[in-house]
């Protein structure tokens, strides 16, 4: 487990948004690709679910697998993929998508997403 995975003593999972100056919170928790986080691969997907609660995903492995994602804060997610940024204004229900690094971020509503609010990954919970 790296320090990312230890550090959500200070995570919350769901913030009033929109957020002050259009920035994320440096508290914000996000459920987030291992392979996005460990630079592997790049963030490809980010959404913003209807309760509030942000994930981000590399668009090629599935988050449902085992060991898939971490919570982690979404500052860290910036620091490896710094055009996430932008994304701070996504509205609740809204996905963005991309092909890749440098590529533009598409905005969509987000369906399929059913929230019966599952632990996250690896038993790791937010406030």
């Amino acid at each position: 487990m790296s320090a990312r995975d230890d550090d959500t003593a200070d995570m919350v999972r769901r913030l009033p948004w929109p957020f002050p100056g259009g920035r994320f919170p440096p508290e914000l928790g996000a459920v987030v690709a291992r392979t996005v986080i460990s630079g592997e691969l790049p963030a490809r997907e980010v959404a913003h679910a209807p309760d509030g609660s942000w994930l981000v995903g590399d668009g090629v492995t599935d988050p449902n697998q085992p060991a898939a994602v971490v919570v982690t804060h979404m500052s860290h997610v910036v620091e490896r993929n710094s055009s996430v940024a932008e994304l701070a204004g996504l509205p609740p229900g809204h996905i963005a998508n991309r092909l890749g690094p440098g590529r533009p971020w598409n905005v969509e509503i987000l369906t399929g997403y059913e929230d019966d609010d599952p632990p996250p990954a690896d038993g790791l919970s937010l406030t």
